[in-house]
């Protein structure tokens, strides 16, 4: 709870700022994921930026990299494996219209 207390404060500080300096803020764009074991029970309370309640997430692709909430690679080498998948099919099917 001191937690989501405190993220809550900053986030409201960092959310008039923006407003100071004439910024914009897209609540809608944003995420929220609290890392922990996998068999933790631990839910967090909502999270807010510029009065909107964030999504809460248990894992989100961060350039390119898939973060499980639990650290896990498990999401991340699935993501990798299935666009490998689509260019190997992709030079496949263009490897005979393709001159050597």
């Amino acid at each position: 709870q001191e937690v989501a207390t405190t993220t809550n404060s900053d986030l409201h500080l960092v959310s008039n700022w923006f407003h100071d300096w004439g910024l914009e803020l897209h609540p809608d764009k944003c995420k929220v994921m609290c890392i922990k074991a996998l068999q933790s029970k631990v839910q967090l309370p909502p999270i807010y930026l510029a009065g909107q309640i964030l999504e809460q997430v248990s894992y989100y692709t961060h350039l390119g990299v898939t973060l499980h909430y639990s650290l896990r690679w498990k999401e991340h080498a699935e993501a990798v494996s299935n666009k490998s998948r689509k260019v190997l099919g992709l030079l496949s099917r263009l490897k005979h219209k393709l001159s050597r």
